[in-house]
Parts: structure tokens; sequence; C-alpha cells
């Protein structure tokens, strides 16, 4: 091995000449170099006893081989970590942008300069010690095409372990969440022998994508197995991650804590072979992190990139005027050399805004338009800053039909659509809805299909279509959420099965409904509110809306009750609800989510009922108080009740129920019962025998989804006689129902009459448990009233219990109800 140092070969003749282990090391000699640190504590899923390296020659390269026996399939390791696909360098580009490259010639100092980092290895003697790289620019200066091409070449020396080309608006490219399953399994790719070792540390750490930080999900997936399988490889170049448009991730905490994770990790371990090159613009959260010891700054201002805007300016329109019958035609040279130069100094040094010209003076999309000649001149004309060549594109387009609700909606969407989805958002023709995008081309990706993704050149369109001082008539206003906001409804309430439009409402119509209500001036006089109220209404108007089932009528009967209380306080209000909404109501309904918000907002109760109530009635015809109660009772009991896995049953306070929604329910039940006997005695009658269903118990910390799970509060709040009262109405309530049967013929069950409720230790606490329960069925109606029978009994130490004792001091009812001591329980 002439040219290599001694203590080179001799680590390369032991890993040829050892088999089948890894080698140890000769004790008479020693390569001088500070202790590697500890090695990861995970293991391939399948160990293979092989010489050297698994998967690689003794150079550190890897060897192409087939998948060894016992090694994991790669399709199983993409089963286990749902790696984000069209996220890598080989991407289709046109389809998933950014759209970049760079041409042959250009940028050849800079990707030197990167490539010559990324190489060396600190065992040859590097003076380098920065495993990170972090190239930054201003927006436009190429920085994705050089990402893409540094990624292509690494990837062809086999190098690159794994890249990711954030994308601001491409949903799930512009969040951080799959970034480190995504780099583990092209890694596994890269070199297969770290395949057993990622499957194996994403079956070791339960939970490692979901409950893990990013930092220490990057630790177990790629660079400990990468450690595991080039620990012995010591002269080998290290392998390169490349990270494009980190600035475009909208996870900004979460950048932020992965950049300090990764710096901290990669100075705790400095003979890690890992490189990274991460490219953004100079977003405060991201420069905080990485200028520091450890990371290698590359401004790309430094680099004066007027040379090659010249080179790719003339090499374009050269190519292009070899292939054009008309450039053909035209009589002198084109472009003239003083015009190129205008060209070239208009571009300012930012090659997406030259790449948005060419494409703007190349556009053959419309026979009938202008030829590029003609298009030049405009050209040069526009400000030299992207706003000027938006405005001057959609310009040549507003005189189409339904321009401006096509551009409106791009610009208020929370995420790309298709043209399909597009077109059946808005109600558009989809043939109209790509006679405006056809235009816009230089300035939008304009599919060629209706499913691809409609997406931006820049992503800094968005903010120039929401800023009127930028975009003039262009704007598109806040006030046009309430236009999306009916569009969501109409496409989550329509007929259509899964529709890809009926799921993007589904995931914004809380974001539009909140930048909405955001665009309102604030009020302190309650203006503000009634806007907010106007707004909503406007919704509930909206044609496709239905109140088809209960959920509005079961909130205005929560509010109307909590208003008749001794104090309607906001605080009270919002627990209740989020309670009821967990444990009655419909969650997902879009009108009980906007409901929610509503509420906390800034109400006035009184008014909010009284509108809601006006708006019911007039789409029902009816008062909805003549038949909402029917509902309130059997949601009481099926939220209040529990049933274990024995088939008792008992009041699931422990069960993550809120407390709002308990002590409403002890509140107000019993009054909606009596009303209802009052106002619908018919159609109560059945229901008051019938068995009710218990809800599920809440999943843990759930108690609605817009507000805290801790909110509690004192019961006097509600009703500081509630203990005196309940007496009144249980007696006042079974008065009712013995006139009703006795009014329809009908005897009382015997269950009734005798009683079904003691007190038992249950879940550790004491708690009144329903007698011999049918294991078939659950509670009734009845078998509520008899609860509240004998708890008014307990509460005020009236109670009478056979062979055993009141439970009552010990319940949850004595931490929450003020308990009487008129006279001592009868045993």
């Amino acid at each position: 091995m002439p040219g290599k140092p001694r203590c080179q070969r001799i680590v390369a003749i032991a890993l040829r000449r050892i088999p089948g282990a890894y080698p140890a090391v000769n004790p008479t000699w020693k390569i001088p170099q500070t202790p590697h640190p500890a090695g990861p504590s995970i293991s391939p899923a399948s160990p293979r006893s092989s010489p050297g390296v698994p998967g690689m020659d003794s150079s550190g390269s890897e060897r192409k081989q087939s998948t060894p026996e016992g090694e994991q399939p790669l399709s199983e390791l993409h089963r286990i970590l749902k790696p984000l696909p069209n996220s890598s360098h080989s991407r289709d580009r046109q389809k998933f942008p950014p759209d970049s490259n760079c041409l042959k010639g250009t940028r050849e100092a800079v990707i030197r300069e990167i490539s010559d980092w990324a190489t060396k290895s600190k065992f040859l003697g590097a003076s380098e010690d920065s495993h990170i790289m972090w190239l930054h620019g201003c927006v436009g200066c190429g920085k994705s095409a050089i990402a893409q091409i540094i990624a292509e070449r690494f990837f062809q020396k086999k190098r690159l372990a794994g890249s990711f080309f954030f994308f601001r608006g491409s949903c799930a490219r512009s969040k951080i969440e799959r970034l480190a399953s995504t780099i583990a399994c092209q890694l596994a790719a890269a070199v297969p022998s770290a395949g057993p070792y990622i499957t194996s540390a994403a079956r070791t750490h339960y939970g490692l994508l979901a409950n893990y930080p990013l930092g220490l999900q990057f630790q177990h997936l790629v660079y400990e197995p990468l450690m595991a399988i080039t620990k012995w490889s010591l002269f080998s170049s290290p392998f390169l991650i490349v990270i494009d448009g980190l600035d475009e991730c909208y996870d900004r905490s979460q950048v932020a804590r992965w950049i300090t994770d990764t710096v901290e990790y990669f100075k705790a371990h400095p003979r890690i072979a890992l490189r990274f090159l991460i490219t953004s613009r100079a977003e405060e959260h991201i420069r905080e992190g990485l200028t520091r010891p450890g990371v290698r700054l590359l401004n790309l201002a430094d680099h004066n990139p007027m040379a090659d805007i010249v080179f790719v300016m003339r090499e374009t329109l050269k190519a292009t005027a070899s292939s054009s019958r008309v450039i053909q035609a035209y009589e002198g040279q084109w472009p003239e050399e003083t015009d190129l130069q205008r060209l070239v100094n208009h571009a300012g040094g930012l090659f997406t805004f030259m790449s948005t010209i060419l494409k703007f003076i190349l556009d053959n999309s419309n026979p009938m338009g202008p030829n590029p000649m003609a298009r030049l001149p405009h050209a040069l004309t526009i400000d030299p800053g992207l706003d000027g060549l938006y405005t001057e594109t959609l310009a040549h387009a507003e005189h189409l039909p339904h321009f401006r609700e096509v551009t409106s909606t791009i610009g208020l969407l929370q995420e790309p659509l298709s043209i399909n989805d597009l077109a059946e958002l808005i109600v558009l023709p989809r043939h109209e809805v790509v006679q405006v995008l056809v235009p816009l081309q230089s300035i939008i990706h304009v599919p060629g299909d209706n499913y691809t993704l409609v997406t931006l050149c820049h992503s800094s369109f968005y903010t120039y279509l929401n800023q009127y001082h930028r975009s003039g008539r262009f704007y598109a206003p806040p006030s046009g959420h309430l236009d999306m906001l009916k569009a969501c409804f109409r496409s989550l309430y329509n007929d259509t099965e899964s529709s890809s439009s009926s799921a993007y409402a589904q995931r914004a119509t809380e974001a539009h409904w909140k930048l909405l209500l955001a665009s309102l001036p604030e009020e302190p006089d309650g203006r503000g509110f009634e806007a907010q109220l106007e707004l909503l209404i406007s919704v509930l108007q909206f044609d496709v809306l239905d109140l088809r089932d209960y959920n509005l009528v079961v909130y205005l009967g929560v509010l109307g009750n909590i208003l008749k209380s001794d104090n309607p306080d906001r605080k009270i209000l919002h627990s209740a609800v989020a309670g009821l909404l967990q444990g009655m109501l419909i969650e997902s309904d879009p009108l009980v989510m906007l409901l929610e918000l509503l509420v906390t907002s800034n109400v006035e109760l009184p008014r909010l009922h009284r509108r809601l109530e006006q708006e019911s009635q007039r789409r029902i015809g009816v008062p909805t108080a003549h038949w909402r109660q029917i509902p309130l009772v059997n949601l009481g009991v099926a939220a209040f009740l529990k049933r274990d896995g024995s088939g008792q049953i008992y009041p699931g306070y422990r069960h993550n129920t809120s407390p709002a929604t308990r002590e409403y329910i002890c509140t107000f039940w019993l009054q909606d019962l009596l009303s209802t006997i009052e106002q619908n005695p018919a159609e109560i009658m059945e229901f008051l025998v019938e068995t009710v269903i218990l809800l599920p118990p809440a999943e843990p910390g759930k108690v609605g989804r817009h507000l805290e799970p801790e909110i509690d509060f004192s019961f006097q709040g509600l009703a500081s006689d509630w203990e005196t009262r309940l007496r009144l109405q249980v007696e006042v309530t079974i008065s009712a129902i013995n006139r009703l049967f006795k009014a329809e013929n009908r005897d009382l069950p015997n269950s009734f009459k005798d009683g079904r409720w003691h007190w038992e230790v249950v879940e550790g606490v004491s708690n009144l448990v329903l007698s011999d329960p049918d294991h078939d069925s659950g509670p009734s109606i009845l078998d509520m009233v008899l609860f509240f029978d004998q708890l008014s009994l307990c509460v005020r130490k009236r109670c009478h219990h056979e062979g055993d004792t009141c439970g009552i001091e010990e319940s949850w009812f004595a931490s929450r109800f003020r308990i009487l001591p008129i006279q001592s329980c009868i045993d």
C-alpha cells in the first residue's frame, strides 16, 4: 500500500485478515487519538458475522449485496417509520418544489468549498472540527439549487446518508415531525447494514416517533446506527445529510430545540463520521442555534453570483432561440448583449427572481399571447423586487372570469390544493380554474394534471397577497376568511364521501374562523362581540347548514340553564361547555367547534343566548325549548353514570369527566326532566323506563378542544343553596312522575318504589352504587331520579340504609357540597 501511513496499512491489513469478528487492537501499538465515546447500546435486529464492517468494504465504502438472511427488508422499516415520500433530492421537482438545480459550470466555488468540508475525515489529520455547515442567504439566492447538486453528487459517491427539502405551504414538508424517520429510512437504503440497527432502535424505544423529541429520534435512528457500522472504518470520508429550507418549517420552537440538541450531540461525540449541510434564510430562531462553536458558516452573500447569472441567462435564451421558429425569424440578434446585461442587473443577484423573469419572457402557454421579443421589454420595466413581478403577472390575467375568486382563495388557503379540490371548494368548473392559473405560471406551479397540488414558485407570494400595501388591488383581505369558512361548511355538509376538499375543510375550518375573528377590531363597548356574533349567524344562515341534530339544541339548553343560575360566570360556562362537548356532544362537529370558540371570546352571555335562540327558532319554526329537554335529560344520564367491568353502575366522577359536567347535571338535570314532563308528557313517557346507553370514559386530559382541563370552581358558583333546593326538586319531580303514570293508566316499576342505591367503596372512594342492576341493560331515567332522591336524603342527614352505613362524608360529594348537620343518619 504505497503512499499510506504505516498505521493505516496496519489497520487495513487487520480488517481484511481477521474473519468473523471485529478486529482487536494490537497491544504493541496504538493510534494516538482521544478516547472514542461509548458506542450505542443497541444491537441489530438480526446480528450476523462478517469480516470488517457489515455492508462495507475495508475502505468503508458500501458493498452492493442482496438482503442477508435475517436482515429486515426495507419495506418493513418503511412500515415502522412511515417516512415522508417526495422529500429527498430524488423527488419529482416539478411536482414537489423547490424545482432548483445548478446549471453545469455555475456555483463551482461554493460547491467545491462544501464538498471539501464534507469529505475530509478527522482521522486523516483534518483541522476541520465542525460537523455542521450552515449555508445561508436571502430569498432567491440559490440555496436550494446548491443543496440539490450537493445531494446528487454525494449520492453518486455513496456518501449521502439522506436529504430533506422543506417547503413552506406544502403541508407535511413544512413540518419537522417526520424528519428523523425519513432520514433514517434513506440511511438504511444507502447503507443496508444500518437497517437492522435502525429497526432494533425503532422497536426497542416504545413511542419513539410519537413521544421522543427530535434530537433523541436522530440519536437512536441515525447517529447510533451509523456509529455502530462505521466505528472501525477510521479513515473513510464521513457521510453527509442535506437539510434544505429549514426556515420553511413552521415548527419554529421544535427547529430551535433540534438545532441545539444536534450541536450538543456532536460536541459530545466528535468522532462520529457524519456531516450536516443545512440551508436556510437567516431567521432568528435558526441563527441563534447555529452561530456557535462547532458550526461552519457559509454566507452566499460572500460569493458574487453575477457571473453565474450571466451564464445561465445567456445559455437559456440561446437554447430557446435555437429551437424557436419565431425567434429564428427575428431580424437581428436576440437578445442583444445590452438587453442581456440589463436583465442580469435587473435580477439583482437573485437566482429565483432570474428564473421567474425567464419564465415570464419564455412563457408559451398562450399561443395568442405576446412572443418573447415583446415580453422582454416588459420584464425590464418590472421592479427588481418580487412584488413587481407578482403585480405585473397578475395584471395580465385579471380580466379573466373568476380571477378574483381563484387568486384570493390561493392567498387564504392554509395548505395547497389540487385543481380538482380547488374547483370543488369554491364551486367553479375545473376548466375555469385552469384558465385563471395558466397565465400565472411564472409565479405559480400549475401541474399538468388535476390531482397534483398547485404550489407557488416562491412562498413570498402568500405574504404579498395578504399585505395591502404590497398587493393593492390584488389584496386578499382577512374578511375573505368568511367566504372560506362558508366554503368549508358547504364541503363538510355535502353528500360526497371521501372528498379531498372535505378533508381540507375538516383541518382548516378552525384556522379560518380564528383568522376571521382576529381581523375584527377590538371594541370595548361590546360591539366587537356583536360583530363576531353576526359573523356566526351569517354562517348559520348559509343554505347548506341544517339543524338536523341536537348539537345546537343541547348547547342552547346548557347556556339557558346557566343563565338562570345565581352567578352566570363565564368561567363556569367555559368549564361546563367543555365537559359537555366532551361528554354529551359530537366534538368534531364544525358547528359545535365554532360555538365553543365563540364562547371563549369576549362574550356577553345573555345576548349570545338570545340571538342563537332567535336564529334557531327562525330556522326550525318552533321554540327549541319545546323539544330540547329530552336530549338534555338522556345525555345527562349517559354522561353522569358509569358502568364498570363487573356491571356496577355509579356516578363516574373518577373517569376523567369535567367537574363542571357533573355539577351542571346535579344542578339542572331534575329541572330539565320536570320541564319535559310538563311540556311533552307523551314524548317523555317512553323514555322514562327505557335503558340509557352510557357514554365511554373520556380520554385522559381531554376536557374540550380549546379549554384548559384544570378549570374547576366551587359549586356555590352555580347555586349557593343547592343542598336545600335538591330535596324540593326531587319531591316535585317524583310527584310529577306519579301523576304522569296515573294519567296514562300505567303502573310504576317496583324498583322505583323500593329504591336501588346504596353506599359502597369503588375505585377507592365511597360512592352510591345501583343495587342488583340488570347486567344486560343500563340505567333508566327513573334510576337517575332515585339516585338524586337518595343523595338529597344523605346530604341532609335524613337517610336510612339497610345493612350498611352512609358514605356521604367520605364521598366526592362531601368535598363539593355542604353537608348539612341537621340530624344523624339512621343506620
